[in-house]
């Protein structure tokens, strides 16, 4: 039995659009570690890596994934997952494993983005902890793709 991977369908899309693959970044959930051989997975990610385009850790610390993963597979970008985040501010445990993720992720030379930030108090945490990248409701919630394409228009000024 085959599976449809859709892998076909990007290497024939990057093939004709070379300098989309700069823009795609695809993300690869810590539920994957169950279902896949470390080697399999890594033979994915360099695939996709070799076609330029960006691979995430989506949802770091929620799963099956372990610093062994970090360590073995070639990841461009860790996504703390909400959970931690909700924590700041009030969780000391929250903070000292977002903090802890940060300089593991930084030390790897690895980019982060936090999921789920929906205070102003959460967001100024975690630039005070050097993380630069955020996605949540504080900035906006997710948008059907017209509505994201108007949004990221540039805008003429008068």
């Amino acid at each position: 039995m085959s599976w449809y991977t859709g892998r076909q369908d990007l290497h024939r899309i990057l093939a004709a659009s070379p300098t989309a693959a700069q823009h795609v970044t695809l993300e690869i959930t810590e539920d994957v570690f169950i279902a896949r051989a470390a080697d399999a997975i890594q033979a994915s990610i360099a695939s996709f890596r070799d076609l330029g385009v960006r691979i995430s850790l989506d949802d770091f610390g929620t799963g099956f994934a372990s610093f062994h993963h970090l360590r073995q597979l070639d990841f461009d970008e860790h996504k703390i997952d909400t959970s931690f985040v909700a924590g700041l501010s009030h969780d000391l445990t929250s903070e000292v494993l977002v903090r802890g993720f940060l300089n593991i992720a930084s030390g790897l030379g690895v980019s982060v983005i936090a999921e789920g930030v929906e205070t102003q108090a959460q967001s100024q945490e975690l630039i005070n902890m050097g993380c630069v990248a955020a996605q949540g409701y504080l900035f906006s919630p997710a948008v059907p793709l017209a509505q994201a394409a108007v949004l990221f228009t540039p805008q003429k000024t008068a």
